[in-house]
């Protein structure tokens, strides 16, 4: 009973530090919370280390999982060196930590808090535009003016709505109903319409994904997209940022850079500009961007995102681990690779908890294999 008792308790110290994370990106990505950070910024962080450096030392993995985790975890120090960013250290960590763990419960505190602060976001943001509309903060971009919604960019805002999307598909899924779905796309037109940004239209995919999950060819779809898909789009990214100067190519994905807002054409300007770094790169690198201004250089796409700033070796790893743990996953873990998956093509936010959470997903279900 004791050693049941320990082992509940690890997981509930695991779920604990999966919600100070999410409590700590939720406020690191929010303007409407900007003074609550400055009095928690510290504290918080320091309870995070502890809980991390507890749950390691208690850990009882095995020799394979320890010199996995000794490797990434070397690779995640440098990169917070070079780059000056946590997340890879983070997700080292909370990957190796989740081995018998039930994720479950991490996935819904996760979604507590950040669905809680994205609905406050929500909520403010809606009662100043109508009453206060000229006081709120907004991207111009092609006429249009795309609201920040107390986030650091509006296609931020439509990130954190997809994949609290993604959580609840992953953790209600069969619980739910057409009408809850209609509620979810209600508000992903919302979103869209104040963000313009194309995240909020994959809530379309992940809607017709649950839909049909349970039919033979849509289970195919899934099982092969979350198995080798990872690695399909890393191979057509890496193809597009080098090929684009064949005159053939080029035409075809200059008319897809108008539908993709210039992904296209910035995956081969920002090779072009940076080159290639296995481990990672200091760049003049905004937050997400690459120079600053909105026709500037972007790589608003995974692939090229690690290519060119934080370390080709990133996807090479997200690749080898979806591949084996796409095969142990449900039907549920599966879809969350596969939104993950297509949103990194055209996207490069992913080191927040709400997003690589699909990594700790994938994590859990291949450990248990190694164990």
């Amino acid at each position: 009973m004791d050693g049941y008792s320990l082992k509940l308790k690890r997981n509930d110290l695991y779920t604990i530090l999966i919600g100070l994370i999410a409590l700590q990106d939720a406020l690191n990505s929010s303007s409407l919370f900007k003074p609550m950070l400055e009095i928690m910024k510290y504290p918080l962080l320091g309870t995070i280390l502890c809980f991390m450096v507890y749950l390691i030392l208690k850990d009882k993995g095995n020799m394979v999982s320890w010199m996995i985790f000794v490797v990434f975890m070397l690779l995640g120090v440098n990169t917070a060196k070079v780059l000056s960013t946590n997340a890879i250290l983070y997700i080292v960590i909370l990957c190796f930590l989740s081995r018998k763990r039930d994720i479950t419960k991490g996935a819904k505190v996760v979604l507590g808090i950040m669905g809680s602060t994205f609905l406050m976001h929500m909520s403010v943001f809606l009662f100043t535009y109508l009453f206060s509309r000229g006081s709120l903060q907004y991207l111009s971009w092609n006429g249009l003016n795309r609201y920040y919604i107390y986030y650091d960019h509006p296609n931020n805002a439509a990130k954190y709505f997809l994949f609290l999307c993604v959580l609840i598909a992953y953790l209600y899924t069969e619980k739910m109903k057409l009408s809850h779905w209609f509620c979810i796309l209600t508000t992903m037109m919302v979103v869209y319409y104040f963000t313009y940004s194309e995240s909020a239209y994959v809530v379309a995919i992940l809607f017709f994904i649950s839909i049909f999950k349970r039919q033979l060819w849509m289970k195919k779809c899934i099982d092969f997209f979350a198995r080798y898909g990872m690695i399909i789009v890393f191979a057509i990214s890496a193809s597009l940022a080098f090929v684009i100067t064949i005159p053939v190519i080029s035409n075809a994905v200059m008319l897809l850079d108008g539908i993709g807002s210039g992904r296209f054409s910035n995956m081969f300007r920002a090779v072009q500009q940076y080159g290639i770094s296995f481990f990672g790169q200091k760049v003049i690198f905004g937050n997400y961007r690459i120079l600053g201004g909105y026709d500037s250089i972007y790589a608003d796409n995974l692939t090229v995102y690690c290519m060119t700033y934080l370390g080709l070796i990133y996807i090479f790893a997200i690749c080898i681990l979806f591949y084996f743990a796409a095969k142990k996953l449900d039907a549920n873990g599966k879809i969350c690779l596969c939104i993950f998956i297509i949103f990194s093509f055209f996207e490069n936010r992913v080191l927040g908890i709400e997003a690589y959470f699909a990594v700790i997903i994938a994590a859990n279900a291949l450990t248990k294999k190694i164990e």
